[in-house]
């Protein structure tokens, strides 16, 4: 099955030619309005480029027509300059170019045929304001840096659930939107709808960048399993870390990463954690307490519940420090990691058909590997030839599928891509990426390695924090949201572990903005 890269070239050319004819239709003898010929109004972009001429406006506009996500806010500015050009200037005129579309234009092109008057003085108008500002932040947010929150604990310590994140897409080098008409600041919906065209597709490209992932990196990326979002730019984003790099082999040894038979050395920052099961011989805990001395655990995280015959709390993401203070506690008699059989831990899930569930199984899926043993497994790197074969089969499979857009059919010896069974040469290199809350994380275990392609961003920034963010209706958690102030204007993937608050530069800014604009008013 393709899943990413394919563009529908057919689809590209249709929309584009159809997209002419509806201007010219609605067009035409606005041109002759306008003193121009009705046969500019046909002719693709050199309409834009006499329709720019119309309006006054810089013949720069046109590159702005080929920015993804960008270009569709660009054609509601043009429709309501082109009404304003015929004394349509009131803000009613503006709203009817939009949510008509821009048909409101054949209203005026086949009814009321008014006069050119030309484009006013410059005076921006609320909506004009508005577009002008969407389409900027839109460049940025696309190209240069995006906003993330945290909801999940899979990397606690070092990035916290209620982290308000700026990536930097610039690091790794910026991608063009595979799917690129939809709403700006939407991932895949908007309102419970799919919030982008998945027809049209362009090739994937990825501008230079100033860094490689490296080593330990904490990465944004796509989840390539996405079950709901098959084009590539719009598969939920991920954060982790990368434990190993293209060309490296991996393998977890009870929830320790080796590298090259290295075992892992984390920066300053970053502290593995796992889950504990803690055994009180049916005496309480003070969960409240524990909040408090064991700083960030969510209350959602210690679970009391039975192991046999003997109550239990389980902890869900302590660090060995951690799990060493609290194993020093009065009422606990025993702390352990929690682990499942071996003997029963296959590592593959199954649906309630019977079905292998891929997106809860340990890959590949025919190892027997589980979550906290695994591998080893060599990272593949571009130029790495495949051979298919049965014994590799569920190793390369989805990455062949959904990274490198190719049709894997099993076959009684092995199978094929893309109806070769010969070798195949991959076209980029993969990581394997991990969460430092080993037993609480989704992560390459489960989905296996992630393409460059798939790579969105670099933490650089974090804004704002808050505990208690994503604790509503939770068990024994706290009601209300609190600010974690010393975690606002840090910077995350620095190896520090003390980090440096730069909220007072923040609030400085603040003050000299609007202290000044009051001042200047005055």
């Amino acid at each position: 099955m393709d899943y990413i890269i394919s563009p529908n070239w057919n689809s590209w050319l249709i929309a584009f030619l159809v997209i002419n004819l509806i201007h010219f239709l609605g067009t035409w003898k606005l041109y002759i309005l306008a003193g121009r010929k009705a046969w500019e109004a046909a002719i693709p972009l050199y309409n834009v480029w006499v329709l720019l001429d119309i309006i006054k406006r810089s013949k720069k506009w046109m590159l702005i027509l080929f920015i993804p996500i960008v270009a569709p806010l660009m054609f509601a500015i043009l429709w309501v300059e082109t009404a304003r050009s015929f004394g349509k200037r009131d803000l009613i005129h503006a709203l009817l170019c939009i949510f008509t579309l821009g048909f409101y234009l054949y209203y005026l092109n086949y009814i009321e045929k008014p006069a050119y008057t030309g484009p006013e003085e410059r005076v921006e108008n609320l909506i004009a304001s508005l577009l002008y500002a969407i389409i900027l932040a839109t460049i940025v947010h696309t190209f240069v840096i995006q906003p993330y929150t945290i909801p999940t604990s899979s990397m606690e310590k070092t990035l916290l659930v209620g982290d308000f994140l700026f990536v930097s897409k610039l690091n790794y080098g910026s991608r063009v939107p595979v799917t690129p008409v939809g709403i700006p600041f939407t991932q895949s919906s908007f309102f419970g709808k799919r919030s982008y065209v998945d027809k049209i597709r362009l090739p994937y490209f990825r501008f230079p960048s100033f860094e490689k992932v490296k080593k330990n990196d904490i990465v944004v990326f796509n989840y390539p399993m996405d079950p709901e979002n098959l084009a590539l730019d719009r598969k939920t984003p991920y954060v982790k870390r990368c434990v190993g790099l293209p060309g490296e082999t991996v393998e977890i040894k009870d929830g320790i990463v080796f590298t090259d038979g290295k075992e892992e050395v984390l920066p300053g920052d970053a502290q593995r954690q796992f889950n504990y099961e803690v055994y009180t011989g049916g005496q309480p805990l003070n969960v409240e307490m524990l909040l408090e001395e064991l700083k960030y655990l969510s209350a959602d995280d210690v679970k009391y519940g039975a192991l046999g015959d003997q109550p239990v709390y389980l902890f869900e993401g302590l660090t060995e420090e951690q799990a060493t203070v609290l194993s020093k506690y009065p009422s606990v008699q025993k702390i352990i990691k929690s682990r499942p059989d071996p003997k029963l831990a296959t590592g593959v899930a199954y649906n309630e058909d019977g079905s292998i569930n891929e997106e809860n199984s340990v890959m590949p899926l025919d190892k027997g590997y589980t979550s906290f043993n695994l591998g080893p497994l060599q990272i593949p790197k571009k130029g790495d030839v495949i051979i298919p074969s049965k014994e590799n089969y569920y190793l390369y499979k989805d990455l062949l599928e959904r990274s490198e857009g190719k049709t894997v059919v099993k076959t009684a010896n092995g199978y094929t891509i893309d109806g070769k069974s010969g070798p195949y040469t991959l076209s980029q290199d993969y990581y394997y990426m991990m969460g430092d809350n080993r037993d609480m994380s989704l992560d390459g275990r489960f989905f296996g390695f992630v393409g460059e392609n798939h790579i969105l961003g670099k933490p650089v920034f974090i804004w704002m924090s808050w505990f208690n963010m994503f604790s509503d209706g939770k068990a024994n958690a706290p009601s209300k949201w609190k600010a974690n102030w010393e975690r606002f204007f840090t910077v995350p993937n620095n190896g520090e572990p003390n980090k440096t608050s730069y909220l007072w530069i923040g609030v400085l800014f603040l003050v000299w903005f609007f202290g000044w604009d009051f001042f200047k008013k005055k």
